[in-house]
């Protein structure tokens, strides 16, 4: 006798074209509330804000909490304190001002705010505005303060401005390329930034009373970042990412001159020592424009004509940097393939123009840099120019 078992309906599949409806539904009338719900708060949020008491002093380390402040109804958020011993933001701590509408101007007065930063970032405001600091300074003895921008120019400079005047005067305008950080010493004396000069990392010191450059000693080839200033203020910490060295912790005594690394990160038992380092690459495109890369090439062991991998990175704006290159190192290493990565028009870290280069119906160009590539690969007396493998990530591989 055949066995019959009963089933009951699937509630899943019920439930599925009940739900599809409702769910659209739902989320149409979630969408309409949450729209009112914005639009509401830009009406109100300012003015409750600018009729409100100021906010009562915090005395000691603030860390993530509100910082005494009072918004004058004129886009100007005064930070302020009558602690005796002023009030100190950690560094990494961001202060957000909430629901304001416009161009935002902060200011610094009362006995003592410390402030961990000196890249204050301000900009068109909207519900919850952050402003970072970055480096730490004592603003309230300060007249201002060191900031880095791209005003008036196509790169970022480091600056100085004056908060009474707003005058801007330009620390590094001797050095074509952007500024990516910087920190100040506790005496305010030194300067410590680093400079993306071609893709490589750039450490620099300035003095701040010469306005002229301390001499630094050489350090390996790659990407400086992180810098730190010791408390004793000739101690400076800082990042070094090669291609022999995936991050490492670095000191300079700026006053003997001496470098010491602290960490050797871990790569798996690799000799890195024997790892290709970066050649940087120019080559003149279709409009006579040079354009910059990165050439790798394999160890001695590989003889003739090698092969080549280009790759393009991502964005597109966006820059190939030459740090530690992780498995491609197999192709150099174990298959004699030389990799050039290069940085085509609209690439950053080339000016506020270079960057612009691809914009819109502009995109052509850069694939025209790549042609004049393959044009120059065939004077490189070890590069094969039959054998060539176009690659990209993102944009890079669009």
């Amino acid at each position: 006798m055949d066995s019959v078992v009963a089933r009951r309906p699937d509630p899943v599949v019920g439930l599925r074209r009940l739900s599809r409806r409702h769910v659209l539904l739902t989320l149409a009338a979630l969408l309409a509330v949450g729209l009112a719900l914005v639009a509401a708060i830009r009406e109100f949020a300012p003015r409750l804000i600018a009729n409100s008491p100021p906010i009562q002093d915090v005395c000691g380390a603030v860390n993530g909490g509100s910082v005494p402040g009072t918004w004058d109804g004129n886009h100007t958020w005064v930070i302020e304190s009558s602690c005796p011993g002023g009030v100190t933001v950690p560094f990494g701590t961001t202060l957000t001002l909430d629901g304001q509408h416009g161009p935002v101007t902060i200011l610094t007065h009362g006995p003592g705010l410390t402030v961990s930063g000196g890249t204050l970032r301000s900009a068109n405001t909207s519900a919850g505005n952050t402003v970072s600091f970055d480096t730490e300074f004592d603003a309230p003895t300060w007249p201002g303060i060191y900031v880095t921008t791209d005003k008036d120019s196509e790169f970022h400079r480091l600056a100085y401005v004056d908060l009474a005047s707003k005058a801007h005067s330009y620390l590094t305008s001797n050095i074509p390329w952007d500024v990516d950080e910087f920190a100040l010493s506790y005496d305010g004396n030194l300067i410590a930034f680093v400079t993306n000069e071609d893709g490589f990392g750039i450490l620099h010191l300035l003095d701040t009373k010469t306005g002229k450059e301390k001499p630094v000693p050489d350090l390996p080839k790659g990407i400086v970042s992180g810098v730190r200033w010791h408390k004793n203020n000739h101690d400076l910490g800082f990042e070094i990412t090669s291609a022999r060295s995936t991050s490492d912790v670095y000191s300079l005594d700026v006053q003997s001159g001496k470098v010491e690394r602290w960490t050797y990160s871990e790569t798996g038992g690799l000799n890195t020592a024997n790892f290709s380092e970066p050649e940087l690459i120019h080559w003149k495109s279709w409009d006579g424009r040079s354009i910059s890369g990165f050439l790798y090439r394999p160890p001695a062991k590989f003889s003739g004509k090698r092969p080549v991998i280009i790759n393009i990175h991502g964005g597109p704006e966006g820059q190939y940097r030459p740090d530690f290159l992780g498995r491609d190192n197999y192709y150099l290493n174990e298959l004699g393939i030389a990799l050039i990565f290069s940085n085509v028009r609209g690439s950053t870290g080339y000016g506020k123009t270079f960057l612009a280069l691809d914009n819109g119906m502009l995109r052509e160009g850069s694939y025209k840099d790549i042609n004049s590539l393959l044009d120059w690969i065939p004077t490189q007396s070890d590069l094969d120019p039959s054998r060539v493998l176009i690659t990209g990530g993102s944009y890079g591989g669009f």
